[in-house]
């Protein structure tokens, strides 16, 4: 079909069928045909004999199930039942939604990832949709599980689109078939991670009638700004590699062209980006450092919801090594339990927020209590960047100075303080940098923040607990320098000619660039950028350091290896600080 976005038609491509499998090795896709059928999988089935999980009780497994939308088209989904409830018992159900698959299907799965992320086989039951939650966790909770394959993938009709409106009014119409079926309350919740996430902002934006609670447990909030083309600059590696996992029987949508039609924001872009103020269902959010897709916008989700009853958790490790740990299911299934069921439990007693710090050389702090997010006993402290001594000082140099780098070299750029007190670092960064060049009008700056040792050696986090990697044969000497296992520190990006900044949509700690101009910077002229620089949260002990890193290229660690991003910079520029040129660094200190 045609597709269009503010009278923008949508570029679209050919999406590989289900039974395609690329690459070794052979059927990791797992496709075992369209089987709309219904049967019940016994207490102690294992889906894979003698490694999966056994199932804790009855469940009732109705596949490939044909739900309508608003517009005719079929998608498929899968229903995990309690199998012994009487004929007239109703339960709530929660919704997950994403193009990875269901019944344990697709690509991505944690079988290809390092350590499976910490995640034993034997803890899953397989019939989970990837990044969603687990049936044998919460059907002997009481609920059903609806796994959804979204339109146009795997066996649902249509074209697979890129969350959106779209794909949000397709959730809403999901939501509401749900809470209609006679098996259920009426009440239905979303939950997921990453994709799922992001379908859960778009889906509760609609405002479906049957939507009670969700758990938007990470994930991005603005395509464009956030990720395919975050500050401005193309990041498209990442989605080349997840775009191959994709199937389906007609097209799918084609944002790579669509960026080299439309590098700046448009109708089709900003229909990318939620409208987070009208979600007023409760929600439960969750937010992780190390990711470097999600943190920012599971922290704007929580600031820009509109409800009264929400929650934030910030966790120190991987994301879905917490999304299925014990500890995990177990608050989840409370929050669920007080918004689907209505029961009485206490829920409301939980912090509204639960912030982690990383100490990266010891275990980290974690389940903090704070009132808000950001905190609001916050501290906005600017350290000045000083090129004399390549320092970050509490007053700026009284004259203006400048140095040069080569911005095509694999150099950084490095401006150091130290901590005379312990201090923790929790919120949102933000770097006011004066640059130049004198031969090229236009350059891309990557910023990452990172924790010095007493010694002033560089520190960083390993994303799961030793215990954890231990049981996969792993010590912390071997894990390797890729995102998903190893975090260095928040990051920064901006292409210096996007550094507009809308003032109406900023604050003193978050600038907002509207991307949809390109400025370029005459040779030789001084311009200052105001760079965000995503939320963090350290712990430093006093003696210890805060190293400030401004690169020409990507300085977070690729999330696999293989994965790296093409770089557009050329030619030697400079920074400038002091005088009139005081560049700085804000840290949100509490």
């Amino acid at each position: 079909m045609v597709y269009s976005v503010g009278g923008i038609e949508v570029i679209q491509r050919p999406i590989l069928a289900p039974e395609t499998d690329n690459g070794p090795p052979k059927n990791k896709f797992h496709y075992e045909g369209l089987q709309e059928t219904s049967i019940v999988l016994p207490k102690g089935h294992q889906k894979k004999a003698g490694v999966s999980r056994p199932l804790p009780c009855d469940i009732r497994f109705d596949r490939d199930q044909k739900v309508e939308l608003r517009d005719g088209t079929h998608i498929r989904v899968d229903i995990f039942r309690p199998a012994d409830l009487p004929a007239d018992a109703k339960i709530p159900a929660i919704v997950m939604w994403s193009p990875y698959g269901n019944h344990g299907v697709g690509f991505p799965n944690l079988e290809y990832l390092p350590y499976r992320a910490c995640v034993p086989e034997s803890r899953l039951s397989g019939y989970e949709k990837f990044e969603g939650i687990c049936p044998a966790d919460f059907v002997p909770r009481g609920y059903a599980i609806v796994n959804a394959d979204s339109r146009g993938t795997w066996d649902s009709e249509g074209d697979m689109v890129f969350p959106s409106s779209q794909e949000g009014r397709d959730g809403a119409d999901l939501v509401d078939w749900v809470g209609q079926q006679e098996w259920c309350t009426g009440k239905v919740g979303m939950a997921g991670n990453s994709w799922l996430a992001r379908a859960i902002w778009f889906t509760a934006s609609q405002q479906p009638k049957h939507l009670a609670a969700i758990a938007p447990w990470e994930g991005l909030s603005d395509f464009y700004r956030e990720s395919f083309c975050r500050g401005g600059v193309p990041h498209t590696a990442f989605w080349a590699a997840n775009g191959n996992s994709f199937r389906g029987r007609s097209k799918m949508e084609d944002p790579f062209t669509m960026l080299d039609r439309y590098p700046l924001v448009n109708a089709y872009w900003e229909d990318k980006r939620p409208d987070l103020s009208k979600i007023t269902v409760p929600s439960y959010t969750l937010a992780s450092y190390s990711t470097m897709l999600h943190v920012y916008g599971s922290c704007r989700g929580f600031r820009e919801m509109d409800c009264k009853d929400k929650w934030l958790r910030f966790h120190p490790w991987q994301e879905w090594y917490d999304l299925y740990a014990e500890t995990g299911v177990v608050d989840l299934a409370k929050f669920f339990d007080r918004y689907l069921k209505e029961e009485k439990n206490d829920w409301e007693s939980t912090p509204r927020v639960r912030l982690s710090l990383l100490r990266m050389n010891e275990d980290p702090i974690i389940g903090q209590a704070e009132d808000n997010y950001p905190i609001p006993r916050t501290e906005y402290i600017k350290h000045y960047l000083n090129n004399a001594t390549m320092s970050l000082d509490a007053t700026a140099p009284k004259a203006s100075t400048s140095v040069e780098y080569l911005s095509t070299s694999e150099g950084i750029t490095t401006y150091d303080m130290k901590f005379t007190d312990a201090t923790q670092l929790a919120g949102y960064p933000k770097l006011e940098l004066y640059i130049s060049c004198e031969d090229h009008d236009d350059m891309d700056l990557f910023i990452q923040l990172r924790k010095l040792d007493k010694d002033g050696n560089e520190l960083s986090q390993i994303n799961y607990p030793l215990h954890e990697l231990q049981k996969f044969g792993v010590e912390k000497g071997d894990v390797p320098w890729v995102n998903i296992v190893r975090h260095l520190g928040p990051s920064g990006v901006l292409r210096a000619s996007h550094r507009e900044v809308d003032e109406s949509k900023s604050t003193q700690y978050d600038p907002f660039h509207p991307h949809t101009r390109s400025d370029k910077i005459p040779k030789g002229t001084v311009v200052k950028l105001e760079i965000g620089i995503w939320p963090m949260g350290i712990a430093f002990e006093a003696g210890e350091g805060l190293r400030l890193c401004v690169s020409g290229h990507s300085l977070v660690l690729p999330e696999y290896p293989g994965l790296t991003e093409v770089q557009h910079n050329v030619g030697t520029w400079k920074i400038h600080t002091g005088g009139e040129t005081a560049s700085y660094l804000q840290v949100p200190r509490i």
